[in-house]
This record gives structure tokens, C-alpha cells and sequence, in this order.
């Protein structure tokens, strides 16, 4: 009896000694070989593969399916790069398995090593205005970050909705992470935000005056006399040609404000249009 309580006293401690040795491998470690002998116990488990590879193994539960642990795996790997919507080309399976102790991993440990493994590809959020690519975004949580920056700045206490009207496109393609540039929003707000030039070549006609044309034009007198090297506002005739620059906001924000039954409707701040609804 005595030896029996021995021998029982010592697997313990040798157990416990192993355990304390060995353990659970870190994630970044490829899977062992336990040691053969007394030490050698084999558990109930899931064997992980992604595709046809071996990737670990997790403790067995009756409720958990190949494709729920896919899932899960795809959404920590979302999780882990930001939140961007990603699309895996490898397929994640589970199957019943025997392993040993120190091979079965936590959920964390596989989803962690499977992170690295993924081939994947990420949403990116194209911005185009009038045709040019001006900003990418990885998700649509940025996207409306960037439209509201843009908008914000014309609302009133008034505003009811806010809209762009000229060229404003949105495109969502996946891409190698690897390989592409994404902004934050504050950067793609920096990008929009800009105004453009555009050049006008006006002929004086009967009846004109500097302030006339500054005004049609937006510009001003002084503005106009510097881009064509003016010395007078009275040194132009009827049939010069005048080159005008105005500079206009990249993008144009119509906001709609209701006050009672008045709409006012807006350009980047400016009205055009008062109706009663």
C-alpha cells in the first residue's frame, strides 16, 4: 500500500514539474512532440487546420462548428488590423483529434497564429471627386468621419440634411494591405478640403468696370489688376482680355435648413434657393 501511495505522490510530482517546464507553447512557436513515457497523456481535442496545415489543437466543445470557428477567426483578424472588412481565401476547419497537453492551445493562441498565416485582402474605400482618386479609406466608419468634417462646417442650427453636388463618388474594391497607402480621415479632410482655380479669359465689353467684373467673376479689383500686370483700374479698353483666376472649394456642400415652414437651401453657405414648404 505504502509503495502504491509512493508511486502515485511521485507521477504527481513529476507531472507538475512537467507542466511547470513545459506548458503551453507560445504562439509563436511551431507545435512539439511531448516526450514519450509515463508522461505522455493524450486529452480529447479540435484539430485546427487552415486549408490542408496543421495548425494546433483546442479543447473540444460539443457546440462549436467549423464554420462558427472561421468566423471567429476572421473576425479577430478584422479586429487586429483596425476594424477594415477582409476577405480570406483560406478555409479554417476544425476536427475531433487526440492530443497532448501541451499541444492544445487557447482560442486566443490559435487566433494569434492563424493571423500570420492568413493570405488576406482588405476593403478599401475609394474617393473620387470629378473623376480623380483624392483619398482611401479602410472603413465606412472613416468614410462618414471625412463626409461629416467636410459638411459640418456650413451647418446652421437650422440644417436638416447636407449633400454633395458635384462629382462626389465612392468605390469599395479589396487590396493587398501590404501594398497600399490608406488615410485617416483627418488626412483625407486635408485632401478634400483645398479649393481649385480656374481660368477665365474675359473680353472687356461696352459698359464694363473693374468692380463688374470682379464681382461677376468673384474675384477682386486689386486681384485682377495683379494677375495681368496692371498698373491703373483705368488701363483697360473694350476688347482687352483679361485672364481672371477665381478659386472655388474642391467639393460643393448643399445643406437644407428648415425654419418653421421656410426652406433654405445653400451652397457652401451661400443661398440659393428660399421656398416655403
Amino acid at each position: 500500500m505504502n509503495k502504491i501511495l509512493l508511486f502515485l505522490a511521485l507521477l504527481l510530482l513529476m507531472t507538475a514539474c512537467y507542466e511547470a517546464t513545459g506548458g503551453v507553447e507560445r504562439p509563436d512557436e511551431r507545435i512539439n512532440t511531448a516526450p514519450s513515457g509515463i508522461l505522455n497523456i493524450f486529452y480529447n481535442s479540435f484539430a485546427v487546420y487552415l486549408d490542408d496545415e496543421l495548425i494546433g489543437h483546442i479543447m473540444i466543445s460539443d457546440s462549436l462548428t467549423s464554420e462558427d470557428f472561421h468566423n471567429n477567426a476572421v473576425l479577430h483578424l478584422q479586429t487586429a488590423i483596425g476594424g477594415a472588412n477582409v476577405m480570406v481565401e483560406q478555409q479554417v476547419t476544425i476536427e475531433p483529434a487526440r492530443a497532448r497537453r501541451r499541444d492544445i492551445f487557447t482560442h486566443s493562441e490559435i487566433f494569434a497564429i492563424l493571423n500570420r498565416r492568413f493570405d488576406y485582402a482588405v476593403a478599401a474605400i475609394e474617393v473620387y471627386v470629378n473623376g480623380e482618386l483624392e483619398a482611401l479609406l479602410r472603413t465606412e466608419t472613416d468614410l462618414e468621419h471625412v463626409k461629416y468634417l467636410l459638411q459640418s462646417v456650413w451647418f446652421t442650427e437650422y440644417t436638416v440634411s447636407a449633400e454633395f453636388v458635384n462629382g462626389w463618388e465612392t468605390v469599395t474594391r479589396y487590396v493587398c494591405p501590404d501594398e497600399t497607402e490608406f488615410c485617416t480621415p483627418e488626412q483625407a479632410y486635408w485632401r478634400l478640403d483645398r479649393t481649385t482655380v480656374q481660368t477665365h479669359n474675359y473680353t472687356v465689353q461696352i459698359g464694363d468696370n473693374f468692380s463688374g467684373i470682379a464681382a461677376r467673376f468673384g474675384s477682386t479689383v486689386d486681384r485682377i489688376a495683379e494677375e495681368n500686370n496692371l498698373t491703373s483700374v483705368n488701363s483697360i479698353a473694350i476688347g482687352d482680355v483679361l485672364v481672371i483666376n477665381t478659386y472655388m472649394p474642391l467639393l460643393t456642400v448643399r445643406t437644407v435648413d428648415e425654419i418653421g415652414d421656410l426652406r433654405i437651401i445653400r451652397e457652401n453657405g451661400v443661398e440659393v434657393l428660399r421656398e416655403t414648404h
